[in-house]
Parts: structure tokens; C-alpha cells; sequence
């Protein structure tokens, strides 16, 4: 492995071969998109579409940025031409905190598009800071120091990479020498995890609190299950219903329409009631009435479509038939209403058995600002605030041990119950299983709820 200082190829450190470029990786993921596109016209879901391209444009330039620092022109061209992919997905245009919200990682709320800018400095550098050590042996230098003094260019470039992290919020970077920056112990993963995280607290700082809540409720393990690719028909959704699912995700306001429906779309609530009595509020434009609201049946649809994906996990892993809207009896209550006490029975909605004996899961989607004004506080300050708040509910109506509350919040955030008891009935299955299943319940829960959740908001406002 050679170093090379090359003032004509912008002082490069070349680490394993020659740099492809940012430019060119641009390139080609136009003429991916292109091939993509046609593939779409031919059948091809959007789902599909956007775990494709989310995979190879990911990959293709953490390639090119790991060997060669591109200019300011050569990001933003890259970045201009992956937010344009994403926006006809989408199928609107994006505002800035959508743009920042694409780009997160699905673990902290976004779609994982994965811009050129936030992993710009911290490619190179943490690739640099991997095999300076090689680089410096095959060249036969003693130390790092003496090495980045003969070769002063790509001392230069490495330079400009660290205050580039430094400028993103790595701080402990800076005020030492460059040869001692260089065998810190933060890797490449690190460094984009740092940038990362600070970027999506950059972005809950500038958002209202609702629009805060919403993103913290989007993260979490497999809360994006419905961004991967569709491997089966109950692990997908439908072209129209998965731009809404999109859209909602990146904060979209009117997400529920597409540029060509935002026209049609309604301004009041027409969710009815059994009666046919119209809801006919005012619609906000981030949907919280749409989802919470009680008419048109679409709570009860999301609630019973997420009971069935936890009831199929259960026959499918205990290869038992789970039984649904079971009343326990130790769990009835005495109730107090209009003067009068009555009996308030509980009616859990799985029931199964284990080693243990029979268990009772209750499952509840939970919207991440519901709940009154402290509540969305709570929500619009930590992580999974709705979905802890739903599991305690559960736990007071029905105490003891043998209840599993399974909360899933609107945006995609499952509970830790919820996840909890995913993994423990994931571990009895085949080792070769495990990391397979997982995955597949995700996928199968995520794309029931935005499923669900696209839906009412499309109902509400008119729209079929």
C-alpha cells in the first residue's frame, strides 16, 4: 500500500487504489435512477424502488468518500441529485427539516438517505485514521509525524477533514497535533454515528414540540421496517399509500396528498360516524386530528390490523392458534357512571400459552402527542416517552406478570415491552432463524401500521 501527493489530483491520499470520485459515483446513480424509473413504469413498487436506491447510493459514495475528499460543488451535486430521487418517491417537494429528516438514520427517525455532506469529512478521516499506520510502513517512514511532514498536500487535505469534524461537533479532535489525531479511537462508524446524532438534536431543538414528539416516535428498532424491501405481500404496501407513509415520515405538511391531489384534498374532517354524521373539523396540516380521531372507524382498523400481525407472529414461532378478544375475569373492575356502579369487564386482545402458562398481550398505537399538554412535553423531550406512557397504562389496569403491553406509536416507534418480547420469542427459534425473523416481524408490523395510518389520512381529507 503506497501514499501518493499528488498536488494535481488535489493532494489525495490514495489508501488502496485509485478514488472512483464523488463525481462519477453522481453519475451513476443518475443512470441507476434512470434504470430504476423504467423499472417502476414496468411494475415495480416504490417500496421496492427506494430500498434499492437507498442501497446502492449509500454504498457507491461511502466508497468514494472514504478515498478521496471531494469539493463543496461535487457534494452538493451529489446531495441535489439523491434528494431529487427521493422527492419523486415522494412524489412532493421537501422543505428543509423534510430534507434533514430524509437524510437521518431510520434509527433516529429518518428514511437513512444518508447525505454526502454529514459523512463528507468523517469517511475520509476515519478511513485515513484506519490505515495510516500501513501507509506509513509500506512507505518507510518511523512515525505518522515524519510521513505527514514529507507529504505536506495530504497533510493538508487531512487537515481540512478534521476541522470539518470539528466544525460538525467533534470537539475532541481539535487543539492536538494531527499525528496524534489520527490514532484516536474514533473510527469511521463512530464519527458518522457522532455527526449523525448531533444533526438529529440540531433538528428536535428547532422543531415544535408536536413535530419533535413526531420524530423521536419515528425511531427506535424497527420503526422503518416499511423502507425495506417488500421480500412478501404482508411485508409491503401499496404504491399510494407508501409516499403518504413517506411523506408523514419526513414531516410533510398535508401528507396525505400527493402534489397533484393537495388540490382535492379536503380542509375539514369527513370521517363519519355509523350514522353518517360528518366529523367536519378543521384538518391540521400534520394530521393529528386525522389519526386520532374516533369517527370513521380507522383507530379501531389500525388497532385491529396490528392485533393480527402480533397474533400471526405468535402462530407462526409457537405454531399455535393465539385466541383473540378474551375476557379474564380476575381483571374486571368495578366502574362508576351517571350515579351507578357497574362492571367493567377485560377483554385482553391475545391470548396464548407459554412454559409459563397462559399469557395475555393487549396491544395499543398511540399517537406521540396525544395525551394533554405535559405529555407531549415529555414526548417532544425523550425518546419513546408515548409508547412507556401506553405500557404503564396497561400495567395499572391489569397488573401482575402475565401481561405483555404491545404499544406501537403512530410514527413507527415500538415499545420496549413490544421489542422485548419479539427477541425472547425470536431466541427459541433456530439460531440460522433468528436475525431473519426479526427482521420480518418488523417489516410485517411497521407496514401494518403506516398501512392503517396512510389510510385515515387519506379518509379524512377526502381523498381515495
Amino acid at each position: 500500500m503506497k501514499a501518493s501527493d499528488d498536488n494535481e489530483e488535489g493532494s489525495v491520499l490514495h489508501l488502496g487504489g485509485e478514488p472512483s470520485g464523488l463525481d462519477e459515483v453522481t453519475k451513476r446513480l443518475k443512470s441507476v435512477w434512470q434504470t430504476l424509473t423504467r423499472l417502476q413504469k414496468a411494475g415495480l413498487s416504490r417500496q421496492a424502488t427506494a430500498s434499492l436506491l437507498r442501497s446502492y447510493a449509500v454504498a457507491a459514495s461511502q466508497y468514494a468518500l472514504q478515498l478521496q475528499l471531494p469539493t463543496q460543488e461535487s457534494v452538493q451535486e451529489y446531495d441535489g441529485t439523491l434528494l431529487k430521487c427521493w422527492q419523486e418517491l415522494a412524489d412532493r417537494s421537501l422543505d428543509n427539516n423534510s430534507q434533514e429528516r430524509l437524510g437521518l438514520p431510520l434509527r433516529y427517525g429518518g428514511c437513512g438517505a444518508q447525505y454526502a455532506s454529514t459523512r463528507r469529512y468523517a469517511a475520509y478521516w476515519g478511513s485515513a485514521a484506519a490505515t495510516i499506520g500501513e501507509v506509513v510502513l509500506d512507505n518507510g517512514f518511523h512515525s505518522t509525524a515524519s510521513f505527514l511532514e514529507a507529504a505536506p498536500a495530504a497533510s493538508a487535505k487531512l487537515e481540512q477533514a478534521r476541522a470539518g469534524l470539528v466544525q460538525q461537533g467533534i470537539s475532541s479532535l481539535d487543539g492536538t497535533a494531527l499525528a496524534d489525531a489520527l490514532h484516536s479511537k474514533l473510527n469511521q462508524s463512530l464519527l458518522v454515528a457522532l455527526v449523525q446524532k448531533r444533526k438529529q438534536k440540531a433538528l428536535l431543538r428547532s422543531l415544535p414540540e408536536h413535530q419533535a414528539a413526531d420524530l423521536r416516535g419515528a425511531g427506535g428498532p424497527g420503526s422503518a421496517g416499511f423502507l425495506e424491501y417488500p421480500s412478501e405481500p404482508a411485508c409491503s404496501i401499496e404504491d399510494t399509500l407508501w409516499s403518504v407513509a413517506l411523506r408523514q415520515r419526513v414531516g410533510t405538511t398535508r401528507a396525505e396528498a400527493s402534489t397533484s391531489e393537495l388540490g382535492n384534498a379536503l380542509q375539514t374532517c369527513c370521517c363519519k360516524t355509523r350514522e353518517g354524521q360528518p366529523c367536519n373539523e378543521q384538518l391540521d396540516v400534520h394530521g393529528f386530528h386525522a389519526m386520532t380521531e374516533q369517527r370513521g372507524g380507522g383507530v379501531m382498523s389500525r388497532h385491529n390490523r396490528l392485533k393480527r400481525a402480533i397474533g400471526g407472529l405468535i402462530k407462526r414461532w409457537c405454531h399455535q392458534e393465539p385466541r383473540y378478544e378474551q375476557r379474564v375475569p380476575a381483571w374486571d373492575r368495578q366502574s362508576r357512571s351517571g350515579g351507578s356502579s357497574s362492571t367493567e369487564h377485560a377483554i385482553l386482545d391475545i391470548e396464548y400459552s407459554d412454559e409459563q402458562g397462559t399469557r395475555w398481550i393487549d396491544v395499543t398505537v398511540r399517537h406521540p402527542a396525544a395525551g394533554g399538554q405535559p405529555a407531549l412535553r415529555n414526548a417532544a423531550t425523550r425518546d419513546g416517552e408515548a409508547s412507556r406512557r401506553g405500557e404503564r397504562e396497561k400495567h395499572t389496569r391489569y397488573p401482575g406478570n402475565n401481561l405483555i403491553p404491545f404499544v406501537v406509536e403512530t410514527p413507527g416507534r415500538i415499545g420496549a415491552e413490544g421489542r422485548f418480547w419479539l427477541l425472547a420469542q425470536v431466541r427459541c427459534l433456530p439460531d440460522d432463524m433468528q436475525s431473519k425473523e426479526l427482521d420480518r416481524a418488523y417489516r410485517l408490523i411497521s407496514c401494518a401500521i403506516q398501512s392503517e395510518v396512510s389510510k385515515q389520512l387519506r379518509r379524512a381529507a377526502g381523498l381515495k
